[in-house]
């Protein structure tokens, strides 16, 4: 007698497609069934045409820069809404972790309707030297550096001083001691950007292609460069974030041949916006939105296996933080309760996308990268009963109210897509059915992870 059994879907692993039942006991995975099984379930749900997946992992949110603070996790909403299981939030403070730590986990389990885990912004060479403490005692293991947050560059971030790349070094000198720890990085080299940007602004143009050519691709590229030539200096690993140009994948590949350590994530936006749109302001992101040739450049690399993951870079502000002219607009948008259903609609259906593909880029790689696989990212006995239930075939116009956001918009307000999540469960646990949000703030769980140990 199981708990649950997911019935008459097609269940998609990292390793293939199934036609079978998923059954669920204790919140975690009992077994794949063979259609004809005459098992017996306390619950039996109906996925009768649909694909039955690993929740989605999306490793790059960030839950903080919107909501209160008192409200923040219960942003975790919108992840539920689109199938994501488990969030990495970027956790950012000039403050020791240590003071903030037990109080972000606490309110987190508090708010959160699906599980979550950290990374931790390194912005102070006391939180680099505190790393070791970070890892054994407080079980996180994935760490973040911005590049570009030099000088005066991270005010709008509430970050007065910024860091050098001494304290980039420093960092992965320090990851380089401990296994299966990583850190995610933001490629971007400030110092091109802030000449280029000065030579764009005097021309008086405001347009989102302004913008675009202000951080030139060069900038992410050169900085992917540095960024893998120190993980190979130092042995530390590097998770590359929100690809956004064919230079910068170039980049990567020349030195993924010689650096052992390394992964590579984008996001929707980079794989379905253009300098070009007419999103306007909206559109301001960093990196910016680029060509349609980066766009395929990109699907080229998630086709072909170089790009390892897909992040939302989720920025849950209001619509009026997008105000004035593209120098004056905040940069970020919400998209974690989109991932899923542009994926779905761009990918598998206009790119033949394979859906274990699907699953490896949106869930097990992920797993893997940050240290939570098989527990999460897997579908095998054992591991966490995170499952979306996807309707492949549902046609869907997205509207920006219904992602259950503290972001009133969306840059996908208004698109068609075919592919669509029905349901979502966490450990087990109904969470999202038909665009109803169905489950419990404070079910969420804070994921602990090991440096030491490796699958």
């Amino acid at each position: 007698m199981y708990d649950l059994i997911i019935s008459g879907g097609t269940v998609v692993t990292e390793s293939g497609v199934r036609h079978g039942d998923l059954a669920v006991t204790d919140g975690k995975v009992a077994a794949i069934l063979p259609r004809r099984h005459g098992a017996e379930a306390r619950e039996v749900a109906d996925a009768r045409g649909c694909y039955v997946l690993p929740g989605l992992i999306d490793p790059h949110v960030h839950l903080n820069l919107g909501p209160p603070a008192e409200e923040q996790y219960r942003e975790t909403a919108t992840a539920a809404m689109g199938g994501v299981t488990t969030v990495m939030h970027m956790l950012q403070t000039t403050r020791p972790y240590e003071e903030i730590f037990e109080h972000e986990r606490q309110q987190g389990e508090r708010e959160a309707y699906v599980d979550f885990g950290y990374h931790f912004v390194l912005l102070t060479a006391e939180q680099v030297q505190a790393i070791p403490r970070y890892v054994t005692e407080f079980g996180v293991t994935s760490f973040k550096h911005m590049m570009h947050i030099k000088g005066a560059e991270g005010r709008y971030l509430g970050i007065e001083q910024g860091t050098d790349d001494g304290h980039f070094y420093a960092i992965l000198e320090t990851l380089g001691r401990f296994p299966h720890t990583v850190l995610a990085v933001h490629p971007e080299n400030i110092e091109i950007i802030w000449r280029v940007q000065e030579e764009i602004k005097a021309t008086q143009r405001v347009d989102l292609a302004a913008y675009t050519e202000a951080r030139p691709a060069v900038a992410e590229a050169i900085a992917i460069e540095m960024t893998m030539a120190l993980s190979r200096a130092t042995g530390g690993a590097v998770y590359i974030v929100h690809l956004s140009s064919g230079l910068g994948l170039e980049a990567y590949k020349r030195q993924q041949a010689i650096t052992e350590r390394a992964f590579l994530e984008t996001c929707p936006q980079y794989l379905t916006h253009t300098m070009d749109s007419e999103l306007g302001v909206i559109g301001k992101v960093n990196p910016p939105l680029r060509t349609a040739a980066d766009n395929e450049a990109l699907w080229g690399a998630i086709l072909d296996g170089t790009i390892d993951t897909i992040g939302s870079d989720h920025v849950p502000r209001r619509l009026e933080k997008k105000q004035g002219t593209i120098w004056q607009a905040s940069a970020g948008y919400p998209g974690i309760a989109t991932i899923l259903p542009v994926l779905v609609s761009e990918g598998v259906h206009k790119r033949s996308l394979p859906w274990e593909r699907l699953v490896q880029i949106t869930s097990t790689n992920a797993a893997r990268v940050f240290g939570l696989y098989p527990q999460k990212g897997s579908l095998q006995p054992g591991a966490d009963a995170d499952v979306v239930v996807v309707d492949p075939e549902r046609e869907h116009t997205i509207t920006a109210g219904e992602l259950q956001s503290f972001s009133d918009y969306s840059i996908y307000d208004g698109w068609k897509v075919k592919g669509w999540p029905v349901a979502t469960y966490v450990r087990g646990e109904l969470v999202m059915r038909e665009g109803e949000l169905v489950g419990r703030a404070g079910h969420g769980r804070f994921l602990a992870r090991s440096a030491f140990t490796q699958v």
